[in-house]
């Protein structure tokens, strides 16, 4: 999910499609301050991590996504968001699912909207952000498909952000994290819950210019591994399931920058890969490049606000979009 504040990706990583979400909020807008936030996604998957880590070409997958998220501070403290990813995916290769998305053909729609709210619970030396979040699709799309558009599956998630800016040791460096715990809908008997764990180093090289590296990491409790021959060396009652059970572990790495143009327009970009995983994509390369408007009392999201200073960034963080 993309959210005006000075977090990572994701892909989300909620997650964009085949995407991964790594994206931290420790921060977020005042009272009565908004942002709506476009982003364009080129997701490249060229192997399939093996349930023993290894890699297999078992052909390759394109995702062209757009993002479309609205955020918005009910309090200082309080932030809610909305975020409807629109996807466009195709799969080429010799190992397809005998569905219509594996046809070698571009096919798009609507993927899971997200809802989620947040609460600055703390904000000393170190900002401690608890949160909540679902995930619900959009509508049942087919999801047995190299190409699928997601996993149509329903998730709760609770968790937490923390950050804070290194100090006078380390001008204009701060560092987040976020731990989420998912509560996955069972699918076929097999309960699939999931933890991550994402962390990004951000560096202000002066008020309207941040620059960051990012990690994304997720492991599933429960789930089943695919086997190396493949889905269809499953037993029958799961292999259309195969996707959205998988024991699915996976860590990503990139990094990016945001740039503020205005008081109220910032512009973001970023790339990922997939460095190690199971049961999963690997993600060859993930380019996003977005922008987001602000709105409300003060619309200011970006880091030209009149509290900004090269000596003191974090007087900017609360209005800074970040993205992943």
């Amino acid at each position: 999910m993309i959210i005006r504040t000075t977090s990572i990706v994701a892909l989300a990583l909620a997650v964009l499609a085949s995407s991964r979400s790594a994206s931290a909020q420790a921060w977020g807008p005042l009272q009565g301050q908004g942002a709506v936030s476009v982003l364009y996604q080129d997701l490249y998957v060229k192997d399939h991590f093996l349930a023993g880590g290894g890699r297999l070409d078992r052909g390759h997958i394109r995702s062209n996504n757009v993002l479309l998220d609205v955020t918005y501070g009910l309090t200082d403290d309080l932030t809610v968001a909305l975020a409807v990813p629109f996807v466009r995916t195709r799969y080429t290769g010799t190992f397809p699912h005998p569905t219509a998305l594996d046809n070698g053909e571009s096919h798009s729609g609507f993927q899971d909207v997200r809802f989620g709210a947040r609460y600055k619970l703390y904000d000393g030396p170190v900002t401690i952000t608890p949160f909540i979040g679902t995930t619900v699709p959009s509508h049942g799309y087919e999801y047995f498909a190299h190409s699928a558009y997601g996993t149509r599956v329903r998730e709760l998630e609770i968790g937490s952000y923390v950050a804070r800016m290194i100090g006078p040791a380390l001008p204009g460096v701060f560092v987040q994290a976020r731990y989420a715990y998912a509560f996955t809908e069972q699918i076929a008997g097999v309960d699939h819950n999931r933890s991550s764990l994402d962390l990004e180093v951000g560096y202000f090289v002066k008020p309207t210019l941040r620059v960051f590296v990012l990690s994304t990491g997720q492991k599933t409790h429960g789930g089943v591994d695919t086997p190396d021959a493949g889905w269809r060396a499953m037993p029958a009652d799961l292999q259309r399931h195969h996707d959205r059970i998988a024991r699915l572990e996976m860590l990503d790495i990139g990094g990016g920058a945001q740039f503020s143009i205005t008081r109220s327009l910032d512009l973001f970009g970023s790339f990922v890969t997939g460095l190690a995983g199971r049961n999963s994509h690997a993600l060859a390369r993930g380019i996003t490049v977005g922008a987001s408007w602000g709105f409300g009392r003060k619309a200011t999201i970006g880091s030209l606000g009149d509290d900004a200073s090269d000596d003191d960034p974090k007087g900017v963080l609360p209005r800074c979009l970040c993205q992943k």
